[in-house]
């Protein structure tokens, strides 16, 4: 998983996102409400209602089908969620018809209505945890895995190729003379050179491959099922796509800037700082040799 479907967020625009689905699940309340007050006090139907595309036109259909943020529609209960509300829609609709005809409500048919909303507000929960979790996950800036989240991934692929024997490897990396970009362009440009480096690496791994801003300016990566040689090549691609790439600046300057990296084979015998240690190493030692380059150790 790299970080090139990552949200990049601002701690207020990742409040802003759950906030959304916040005052989503208050409009669904509301409207499920003003059913039951049609139902028990013969109060006013909630607008369309009856209609067979209900579900596109209720608060929570506007925001569902026309508000998301990409950071929820990238969510795995996403599309679980549309399809919960749009059957809950066709259920009420069916208990609002039998209503009408006899002017009674069937209990299977009203069971199934609430199971359905049970149902549906369970979902919100989930994607509010699934937000949350995903947000935490990522650097703000850079879209990149946080470190913990990391640690995590790298434990675990540790753990499976211990009991698989299977070869993977890391890699740390950080801008060449990245100090100077701050110094001479101000802390704001630096901060852009991070974000289109970080994408720029994203784009040059594997969709399998895990990205993670180590600290920074420092980048490291993991490679799944992967040897020292395949490994090598794609850090290579990586390298040079990071040394083509092009920065503006709001003043109409560019800037180019270039990577060096340090890369292991993991040791499955050795714990996760030891091998760390090694990638880094191999990385001094790609900044001692001229930087630019890519060091296997």
């Amino acid at each position: 998983m790299t970080s090139i479907n990552a949200p990049a967020l601002t701690e207020q625009e990742t409040e802003a996102v759950i906030s959304q689905v916040n005052q989503a699940e208050k409009n669904h309340v509301e409207w499920l409400a003003r059913l039951h007050e049609h139902i028990i006090c013969n109060g006013p139907l909630p607008d369309n209602v009856c209609d067979k595309d209900a579900y596109h036109h209720c608060q929570f259909g506007q925001w569902f089908y026309n508000e998301t943020s990409v950071v929820v529609r990238n969510t795995q209960c996403y599309q679980e969620l549309g399809v919960i509300h749009r059957e809950m829609h066709l259920a009420a609709r069916q208990l609002i018809h039998s209503w009408q005809k006899n002017n009674k409500i069937d209990v299977n048919e009203y069971q199934d209505f609430i199971s359905k909303q049970h149902r549906l507000l369970e979902n919100l929960t989930a994607l509010r945890e699934n937000l949350n979790i995903t947000l935490m996950s990522y650097d703000n800036l850079t879209g990149a895995l946080r470190r913990n989240p990391f640690m995590m991934l790298f434990e675990k692929e540790l753990s499976q190729a211990k009991r698989s024997d299977a070869t993977f490897c890391i890699t740390m990396m950080d801008l060449d003379y990245f100090k100077k970009v701050n110094d001479s362009y101000g802390h704001l440009v630096g901060d852009k050179v991070l974000q289109k480096t970080s994408q720029t690496i994203s784009q040059g791994l594997r969709t399998y491959d895990s990205l993670c801003r180590y600290g920074g300016e420092e980048f490291i990566v993991l490679l799944p099922d992967t040897k020292l040689d395949e490994a090598k090549k794609v850090l290579e691609r990586v390298r040079k796509n990071v040394e083509e790439q092009i920065v503006d600046t709001v003043e109409g300057q560019e800037i180019q800037v270039t990577i060096s990296a340090g890369m292991t084979e993991v040791d499955n015998n050795k714990s996760l700082s030891e091998n760390i240690d090694i990638a880094d190493k191999a990385l001094y030692k790609a900044k001692s040799e001229g930087r630019n380059r890519v060091i296997c150790l």
